[in-house]
């Protein structure tokens, strides 16, 4: 569902074949989904963290209504979120970064389809990868040096692993912004990690107080205010 978007934002200049892309793709995200899986579910109860409406799926519950309860607060925080980083990135940043006007007046900017479909990967896989995998294996070993006694992690011992998973989390969109602009400059470099990184602290607290169908539904909520209902 992301390739659109990103075939979009990244034109393709290897040599492989569309399908090839394809399947090297998902070969590679589905070893890293299946080893951020196996983290989360090995490490997650150890820490506090996990799924709650997925384990009472399977442990037979019913979860209807625990469903639609998910969509509050995320949906709200999520779009609450999405509307205050977009409003920082034209007011603060955009003004110092000339490129992003020029991408926006070519035209090169994907669509709203295609911000669309790339909004799942945003919420299902990004969120897999950094929440239920990256930031729980911190707060597990954050917890190592800080826990209860019960052997709970401490709220002092996630919220420093929570901001490490941010960091990581907006770094690991400077590729995209390096391809989409050109070149990384400092306030490139600066507003992409920051953006990133303070929807990633929220997204971390939503799935440490709510679970991961939370942080889901919420990064979903910011992904298609910025990509779908107000792009550019």
């Amino acid at each position: 569902m992301v390739l659109p978007y990103v075939l979009h934002a990244v034109p393709a200049r290897a040599a492989l074949p569309l399908w090839a892309i394809v399947l090297l793709g998902l070969a590679q995200t589905g070893i890293l989904v299946a080893a951020v899986v196996a983290i989360g579910v090995g490490l997650g109860k150890r820490c506090g963290l996990g799924a709650p409406i997925l384990e009472a799926w399977l442990a037979g519950q019913r979860v209807g209504k625990r469903m639609v309860g998910v969509l509050w607060p995320a949906v709200p925080v999520g779009v609450v979120v999405s509307l205050i980083l977009l409003a920082v990135d034209k007011y603060f940043f955009a003004p110092h970064i000339p490129q992003l006007a020029q991408l926006a007046q070519s035209g090169a900017e994907p669509s709203r389809w295609q911000g669309f479909l790339a909004s799942f990967y945003g919420g299902i896989n990004e969120e897999l990868l950094l929440r239920f995998g990256l930031l729980t294996l911190f707060a597990w070993a954050f917890g190592k040096l800080s826990h209860t006694a019960e052997g709970r992690t401490t709220p002092a011992a996630f919220w420093t692993a929570n901001l490490l998973a941010a960091l990581l989390f907006g770094a690991g969109h400077l590729p995209a912004a390096s391809v989409m602009i050109g070149h990384l400059t400092p306030m490139l470099v600066l507003r992409t990690i920051m953006l990133n990184g303070v929807a990633g602290i929220v997204l971390g607290y939503l799935y440490w107080k709510r679970g991961l169908e939370s942080s889901m539904v919420a990064h979903f909520s910011v992904d298609l205010i910025a990509h779908v209902l107000m792009p550019g």
